[in-house]
């Protein structure tokens, strides 16, 4: 990408435009990078039994996490530049296309993707070549879908999803593959004289590489203890497990990789706000089905960071009023006024809307362990049990 990323004609906005995706496109990438070679080596010692299946989940979980900032990052970037340039796309996009190419609406990951690389085609008038028919785009799919599943886990299922493990490689190389062959195609028709040998492929994902992880997670399933108390424990402790992997890995702690502090604190603060919204989606869950309270909701954790805030502390409170010791949440100190910095940077780095999205500000990391320290020291009191109040 190198002859892209400095265009000796910049005459053409087209050309300026596909060198800035390009160069978006290879800061947005160093996250990925990193943890790919880290989930390689944490995934070879869960073959070699020396780390557990949900470590090695976390890895994959946090692999998947830098991988959708990435790719979410990326199409972003490419709508809003392809929205600001219709007058170079003439009547090359459908109307759907042009609807879709609006950044203020929210879209799922893989129509975002095709959106913005069928556009970028278009704009740079070569013919696309993403195809969203292929099972490589439905493994890129399921991914998105485990994704989903394990960000807003709400049940055990959600915490370590096997999809992941059959769907993570082929989905990666997909995008950077299809990606690589959109620069490719784009810079040609636009005259940069590419040299671009041939690059093969090592994972394809097939439909059927699914059943022997669903039939795995069924035995899995069937041996599994049920009842009110596991349906908390199996969500709950695993997301705190995995909070302070991120912890180790942001001190260096845990990890056979070289990896910057940056990466390793955009992975820590997205774990930890999976850990805190997990276990509010899961006590609302509980509340719905043992004591007839309304079912979780996206409004539970949608709104101002200061709502989201207030959200969050009541439902744990009343979880707390039914099943627990009534433990009342502090409303102030360092921690509770660190929720509103930690969660806006937590939305920055999971959707970044240009690289400066992705740098940490000064007094970040300070306003995480604070936050951390709120929650663990007190707000996730409100999920112990009182064993005279437990149903079975």
């Amino acid at each position: 990408m190198g002859n892209i990323m400095n265009p000796e004609d910049a005459t053409d906005p087209r050309r300026t435009f596909l060198a800035q995706i390009a160069l978006v496109a290879t800061a947005l990438q160093s996250d990925v990078t990193a943890l790919s070679l880290e989930a390689q080596e944490q995934v070879t010692r869960f073959k070699a039994d020396e780390i557990s299946l949900y470590e090695a989940t976390f890895w994959l979980k946090s692999l998947a996490g830098a991988f959708f900032a990435y790719a979410d990052g990326l199409t972003y970037s490419i709508r809003e530049t392809a929205a600001s340039s219709t007058d170079l796309l003439g009547d090359r996009l459908s109307r759907n296309l042009l609807r879709d190419l609006d950044t203020s609406k929210r879209l799922p990951l893989e129509r975002a993707v095709a959106v913005a690389l069928k556009s970028l085609c278009h704009l740079c008038v070569a013919t696309p070549v993403i195809d969203t028919s292929t099972e490589d785009f439905r493994g890129f799919k399921a991914l998105t879908e485990a994704r989903e599943r394990f960000v807003h886990p709400k049940s055990h299922l959600d915490v370590c999803p096997f999809e992941l493990f059959p769907t993570i490689n082929p989905a990666l190389e997909w995008f950077l593959h299809t990606l690589r062959q959109t620069f490719i195609i784009c810079g040609r028709s636009l005259g940069f004289p590419l040299q671009t040998p041939p690059q093969g492929r090592r994972f394809y994902f097939a439909d059927d590489k699914l059943a022997p992880f669903a039939a795995r997670r069924s035995e899995w399933e069937a041996k599994r203890e049920t009842g009110f108390v596991p349906d908390l424990r199996d969500v709950v402790f695993p997301l705190m497990d995995d909070t302070s992997r991120a912890m180790n890995a942001m001190l260096g702690r845990g990890i056979k990789t070289a990896l910057q502090i940056d990466c390793t604190a955009r992975n820590f603060v997205r774990t930890l706000f999976v850990e805190i919204e997990g276990s509010v989606l899961i006590a609302a869950a509980l509340l719905h089905s043992r004591a007839n309270a309304e079912p979780p909701s996206a409004s539970l954790l949608s709104g101002s960071h200061e709502e989201v805030r207030n959200n969050v502390v009541v439902l744990l409170e009343k979880f707390s009023s039914r099943f627990g010791k009534r433990h009342t949440v502090l409303r102030y100190g360092k921690g509770w006024d660190a929720f509103a910095t930690a969660r806006a940077l937590r939305n920055r780095v999971t959707h970044p809307k240009s690289v400066e999205d992705l740098a940490l500000q000064s007094g970040d990391l300070d306003s995480l362990m604070e936050l951390a320290g709120w929650w663990h020291g007190n707000a996730s009191e409100c999920l112990e049990l009182n064993s005279g109040r437990v149903p079975l």
